[in-house]
C-alpha cells in the first residue's frame, strides 16, 4: 500500500493523494471539481464544485428535481464573470429562488445552489 505524504495548507493537515479533479473540505470530506472553460454544462451526480475557467462566459444548468439537499457551488475562477456573465439556469419546471435563471456577474463571484427535492434555492450571493 502507498504511504500517503501529507502536507500544510492553511494550518491544517491534507493528504497529496487526492485525484486531480478532488477538493477537500474542512472537516476531511472530498468533493468532485468540474471545470468548464465555455459553453453550456448540465450539472451531473457527483459534481460539487463547478469551476467556470475560460474567459467568454458559461452557460451551468441544474437538474430537474434534484434529490433533496443536493448541492451545486459554481464559481467564476477565470476572473472574467463581470464581462462575460455565467449564467445559471433551471432544467425544465423547477425554479431557482422563483426565477428561471441566476447569474454570476461579478469577477470571481460564486453561487451555491440546494435543491429541496422540486426547486432550487441560493445559500449566499455573488459578491
Amino acid at each position: 500500500m502507498a504511504q500517503l505524504k501529507p502536507i500544510v495548507w492553511s494550518g491544517a493537515v491534507r493528504q497529496a493523494a487526492l485525484a486531480a479533479d478532488s477538493l477537500e473540505l474542512p472537516g476531511g470530506q472530498v468533493v468532485k471539481r468540474t471545470t468548464v472553460a465555455s459553453g453550456s454544462y448540465t450539472c451531473a451526480v457527483g459534481d460539487y464544485l463547478i469551476a467556470v475557467t475560460g474567459t467568454t462566459g458559461a452557460t451551468i444548468t441544474l437538474p430537474d428535481n434534484a434529490p433533496a439537499g443536493t448541492v451545486y457551488v459554481v464559481n467564476d475562477e477565470g476572473g472574467n464573470a463581470l464581462v462575460s456573465n455565467i449564467t445559471v439556469q433551471r432544467q425544465t419546471s423547477d425554479t431557482i429562488d422563483g426565477a428561471t435563471s441566476k447569474a454570476i456577474n461579478a469577477n470571481y463571484g460564486a453561487l451555491w445552489f440546494y435543491s429541496d427535492g422540486s426547486n432550487w434555492f441560493t445559500l449566499s450571493t455573488s459578491l
